[in-house]
């Protein structure tokens, strides 16, 4: 009779957490397929066996239920909304207690503690690579803007696949305008400092919420996979507004990668700014090998790992990497400005631009990620302005 209790239990743990993770709106129907037939698999492994190869189903699925808690439950719960994805945590150490069990119980007691610490290291590399693609496709929305900033007036356009972006918007005085992109978890009003520099200096100005942040329809995903296709779209309706004959963008963060790669595939994107644009796929942290050796080159399996199961999670396809997108914009301008607290982002930037000669880096000393205008606001103007006064003016 208690053993009978134990495996019916253990089924429930296991569907609590196959039902968290299906309750996510990123698998697509072949994912979503093949929780179900795993769930189904390891329930009937439950039902008929307590082998070795049931413990380890137990406790992957605890480790899954895990980083469902971590990075789903917790952070919604702290929002004031309640997630079965916490639950999931209950069920999830339950899992991986009677998994280990299952596991190490037949070892002697020297062997017991090794695999032990070894179940251990495989738990917090699962946690690893499971907590931080599900933080990334399932983000909390960014707060809704308020009511625009003087000069600017409140705007509504369309992406191509039929997201339908907000933002506030500047005429131009010079002929020419800018797109900017605040980053990941922010509105525009992250971004609207920068934004309102530029109008003030006389371009036309358009800053918006990006998919899913804000005001904006769509769903948010903080590798902006999808982004591309906002900036070109902003890029579309800048162009058409009176008195444009030029456009360049500026982006924050995953705003500035997003820009690169907007810029790549749009000529009608003239010049770009992007700060703290550091990777958004696996392949953007090619350098790590070569900076770290054999500890950077573990790094990068596990992020191409945590790629593929970000693929899993989201229906975006992935981009193509910063070093990419530099080489397809070609002698078009680039500014790339890292923080000087973060100096990973300029051996980043170095690395990415190595084979664009039109490539300037602008090294902001003691600012943090995206802290350059705060940092040094008069270097700010005369590095960016001047850079997008050159660039965009006259042409």
């Amino acid at each position: 009779m208690r053993e009978r209790a134990l495996r019916n239990w253990l089924t429930a743990a296991i569907l609590t957490v196959a039902f968290s993770l299906l309750a996510l709106s990123g698998p697509g129907i072949w994912t979503k397929a093949g929780v179900v037939v795993i769930a189904a698999v390891s329930v009937l492994a439950v039902r008929r066996s307590q082998a070795r190869g049931t413990g380890a189903l137990l406790v992957i699925w605890g480790v899954v239920g895990l980083a469902l808690g971590l990075a789903v439950g917790v952070r919604h719960v702290l929002a004031g909304r309640f997630t079965l994805s916490l639950v999931a945590v209950v069920a999830a150490v339950f899992l991986v207690a009677v998994g280990s069990r299952i596991l190490l119980r037949a070892l002697s007691w020297p062997v017991r503690l090794l695999g032990a610490a070894g179940l251990a290291l495989a738990g917090l590399i699962g946690l690893y690579l499971l907590v931080i693609p599900l933080l990334t496709t399932q983000p909390l929305a960014a707060d809704t803007p308020g009511e625009p900033p003087a000069g600017f007036s409140e705007v509504v356009f369309e992406t191509s696949d039929g997201v339908t972006l907000r933002g506030w918007y500047a005429g131009t005085d010079n002929g020419a305008a800018v797109v900017v992109v605040p980053g990941s978890g922010s509105s525009r009003t992250g971004a609207a400092e920068q934004a309102g520099r530029l109008a003030e200096a006389g371009f036309g100005v358009l800053v918006y919420d990006p998919r899913g942040h804000g005001a904006s329809s769509g769903r948010a995903m903080d590798f902006g996979w999808a982004g591309d296709e906002d900036v070109t779209a902003a890029v579309t309706f800048t162009s058409a507004q009176p008195g444009v004959r030029s456009v360049g963008a500026l982006g924050l963060s995953m705003g500035g990668e997003q820009v690169l790669g907007a810029a790549a595939g749009d000529p009608g994107i003239a010049a770009v700014v992007a700060e703290g644009a550091t990777n958004r796929v696996a392949a953007d942290l090619a350098w790590l090998p070569d900076r770290y050796g054999t500890r950077g080159g573990l790094q990068l399996g596990l992020e191409h790992a945590k790629q593929a199961i970000t693929g899993l999670l989201t229906p975006y396809s992935a981009p193509g990497g910063l070093q990419e997108s530099l080489s397809a914009i070609g002698d078009r301008p680039v500014l790339l400005i890292t923080a000087g607290q973060r100096p990973d982002e300029l051996y980043a930037a170095t690395y990415h631009a190595a084979d664009s000669p039109t490539v300037e880096i602008w090294a902001v000393e003691g600012a943090g990620h995206v802290g350059a205008l705060a940092t040094d606001p008069g270097a700010w103007e005369q590095r960016v302005i001047g850079f997008f006064e050159e660039a965009l003016l006259d042409r």
